[in-house]
């Protein structure tokens, strides 16, 4: 409620958002790449850390672009984020794609379960019969044909048999 005070011009701010009004867009520029020199990278969490709050807030405020453009502008890496480098491009799984890995998946493992998919590093695979395909797992293995066919291993003999469980 402060800030939202503040910014509207109805409360004087504090000391250190009257330091952070002050910072021109070069001063910015000249704080952000001393600190990145020093620690050789330039996050929010970085400045916060160090308790530059009040170019954080000048930043947020002033700076076009923010951290981003800040970055690029002084030739700053950009840090590396948590998404995935394995992540499929959008409208990579229709739904052809997920019955050709599907069956990929059952002819090389001889099961198609939410268990072996896990099991076998594929969650991208199960995610996506999940989201992308119409009644999940078991319309899939329905149109493969795999029906509720699973591999079932006998406890003390190295024998796999095959049973066909029915659902009532």
């Amino acid at each position: 409620m402060k800030q939202l005070k503040v910014d509207l011009g109805l409360e004087s701010p504090t000391a250190i958002g009257e330091e952070s009004r002050q910072l021109s867009v070069e001063q910015i520029e000249e704080e952000a790449g001393k600190i990145s020199q020093e620690y050789g990278k330039l996050t929010k969490t970085l400045l916060e850390e160090l308790g530059r709050n009040d170019l954080v807030w000048a930043i947020g405020r002033h700076y076009h672009g923010r951290y981003i453009r800040l970055r690029e502008k002084l030739n700053i890496p950009q840090p590396v984020t948590n998404q995935r480098t394995d992540k499929k491009p959008s409208g990579y799984w229709s739904i052809e794609q997920i019955e050709k890995e599907g069956r990929e998946f059952y002819q090389k493992f001889g099961r198609l379960s939410h268990k072996s998919l896990k099991r076998g590093n594929r969650q991208d695979l199960l995610h996506a019969i999940r989201g992308h395909y119409p009644s999940g797992l078991f319309a899939l293995k329905e149109r493969l044909g795999i029906g509720m066919k699973e591999t079932i291993h006998n406890a003390g003999t190295n024998t796999d048999e095959e049973t066909q469980i029915s659902l009532v």
